[in-house]
């Protein structure tokens, strides 16, 4: 319960967050809490080609906290970025600052990148970078003599030592186990070894994973911010990017980005006559739920049914009732 409760209180500061934005933005005409209102209202035919142009008539209203609702009842979920590797560099930027995150009498370190340092199970595996603050992500943290100065104590009860280039774990808390905690000028710290080097953490591996779930919890939820006039980012609640960019060995694929570039902007179609959206990409695809909602979410030539999607604006009874909804079916597998 405690390890869960500090996300929960991050979720919600971030609902309340948006809809102070959303409220900030209201509609005169219609006293409803909204980021924007498109002009965009295609006319798509048969086959699913739209064709009108943009900046028509019509209108598309998006409530500060979105959940976007397939043709099959599921949702748009992302996973938290994960993985990526650790070093020891020679100076401090974006990857050797990190998020030092109470969680009792324990505290977390989070990543540039939204991973957390965590400690391997066996004392040879040393150390990498997780998606999520559970309890190998935790650490207590002792103060030495000198100011600034701590040791960091594992799950397992060894320490964080700095050797070889990166980190390793060791029985004893001694001089390479000492780290000098540096405030940064963006409010985050550098950890300083013994040694002079900075603890840094790699881009992940992945920035988050796309799938179908039936209920809302916070990765069921999105920020969408207009871009330009006719375009839009979907933000997730890791801070990544809904993006169209698939590889060549993920031709029809939705991926998640670090950032919002060409490849994150979407281009909202709305169906005038059911209100649900088609959201189409920079190379002209569009946005779909796969049937077989294992196969998650992918890319689509036309805007038909299984294109058009619902958008939800989540309260925060919704994010309750969905969290208890998936604890319930994860008691009844366990």
């Amino acid at each position: 319960g405690n390890l869960h409760a500090p996300k929960q209180n991050l979720i919600m500061l971030r609902f309340i967050a948006s809809v102070c934005l959303g409220l900030s933005l209201m509609s005169a005409a219609s006293a409803q809490a909204v980021i924007y209102g498109t002009k965009v209202a295609p006319s798509c035919d048969g086959k699913g080609a739209c064709t009108v142009a943009l900046g028509s008539a019509g209108a598309l209203k998006l409530p500060a906290l979105i959940a976007i609702k397939s043709a099959h009842s599921h949702y748009l979920s992302s996973s938290p970025p994960n993985g990526g590797w650790i070093s020891l560099s020679d100076h401090v930027k974006h990857w050797e600052e990190w998020d030092m995150i109470t969680v009792g009498d324990k505290v977390a370190f989070q990543s540039h990148h939204g991973t957390f340092l965590s400690q391997a199970f066996h004392p040879a595996d040393g150390f990498t970078l997780a998606a999520e603050r559970l309890g190998h992500e935790l650490f207590t943290v002792e103060e030495k003599g000198a100011d600034n100065q701590i040791s960091m104590k594992g799950h397992n009860g060894m320490w964080v030592s700095a050797r070889d280039g990166g980190l390793r774990q060791e029985f004893a808390s001694m001089d390479w186990e000492t780290w000098t905690v540096e405030q940064m000028p963006s409010g985050k710290v550098a950890l300083k070894s013994a040694h002079g080097t900075y603890l840094a953490a790699s881009a992940p591996d992945t920035f988050g994973k796309i799938s179908q779930q039936q209920d809302i919890s916070e990765w069921e939820t999105f920020v969408v911010d207009q871009v330009g006039r006719n375009h839009v980012s979907i933000e997730t609640s890791h801070s990544t990017f809904i993006g169209a960019h698939a590889d060549a060995w993920h031709p029809e694929k939705l991926i998640t980005s670090e950032g919002a570039n060409l490849w994150e902007m979407w281009t909202p179609f709305v169906n005038t006559t059911n209100g649900k959206v088609c959201f189409q990409g920079h190379d002209g695809r569009f946005m779909y739920a796969n049937e077989d909602t294992w196969q998650g979410w992918g890319l689509a030539d036309h805007c038909m049914e299984h294109e058009q999607v619902e958008v939800v604006a989540v309260t925060e009874q919704m994010l309750a009732d969905g969290r208890r909804a998936s604890d319930e079916r994860r008691a009844k597998h366990a």
